[in-house]
């Protein structure tokens, strides 16, 4: 069986882009089983893979683990290349497909959102990254940090307030941080939700389609390098939306679905 693709010049089929990311998902699988150690020597791995990449040697099963490894990475490079370019020129269809839920994983833990020089648009990403932040701090417990940062632009009063209650006071630094959440946390549904409590799809569109722009124009190795992990997430998000609800087959590898 040889590995379904697009490719540049490729308008959108629904049939072959859902073919074309299944192999490539499944592929990201293999490649990710068999660079384990206990996957190394794995005869069903090797066997997927060749059947999906189709090298010219006729087996796997005696190469030594490295050999395997590098084809299948070159491989998969290759293909996420080919579907990368696809999304290019199908970038407002794909992304037109992404579901509310999945736009606003994207934007707040997937891809870096940038302003863009819209006043609108530019009010819903300081929420998002203020969220992301927020998240950021309380992940890494460094909440200290965070409220240090936030009180470099309050009044004076507010920072001797906070100061003189905080000493001594340890509990006094996480109600801080928990109130700055909260008002995040209102800042950010008002931003992103509608007055029925619905995603705005359409603002997160153009903010997504905003940031990538910028990162094409930007014309850098740094910004290319973005711009392709832009390209591989829409094509994931609209793959998630578009694919049949139940693809795999009993014994089958299951794809894992990850965007790099």
């Amino acid at each position: 069986m040889a590995m379904k693709t697009v490719n540049l010049g490729d308008v959108y089929n629904r049939q072959k882009f859902v073919g074309a990311m299944k192999d490539l998902s499944d592929l990201g699988g293999l490649v990710e089983k068999i660079s384990a150690p206990e996957g190394n020597w794995n005869p069903c791995i090797r066997a997927d893979i060749h059947g999906l990449i189709n090298p010219p040697v006729e087996s796997y099963a005696g190469l030594a683990p490295d050999s395997v490894i590098n084809d299948a990475n070159e491989a998969h490079s290759k293909y996420e290349e080919n579907m990368q370019n696809y999304a290019i020129k199908n970038f407002d269809i794909l992304l037109g497909k992404i579901s509310g839920e999945t736009l606003l994983q994207l934007v707040t833990s997937v891809l870096p959102v940038d302003k863009t020089g819209n006043k609108g648009l530019d009010k819903v990403i300081k929420a998002i990254n203020e969220k992301r932040k927020i998240a950021k701090a309380a992940e890494k417990g460094d909440i200290h940090s965070y409220v240090n940062e936030k009180l470099k632009d309050a009044s004076d009063w507010r920072k001797q307030a906070y100061f003189g209650y905080s000493i001594g006071n340890p509990d006094y630094v996480q109600r801080t941080f928990q109130a700055y959440a909260q008002s995040s946390e209102q800042d950010f549904s008002k931003e992103v939700l509608d007055n029925q409590g619905n995603i705005k799809e359409n603002v997160l569109r153009k903010i997504i389609r905003e940031n990538y722009t910028q990162l094409v124009a930007k014309d850098t190795e740094e910004s290319d390098k973005v711009a392709k992990r832009y390209l591989s997430a829409i094509a994931q998000g609209a793959y998630q939306a578009v694919k049949p609800e139940k693809e795999d087959k009993p014994g089958k590898i299951a794809r894992t679905g990850k965007v790099k």
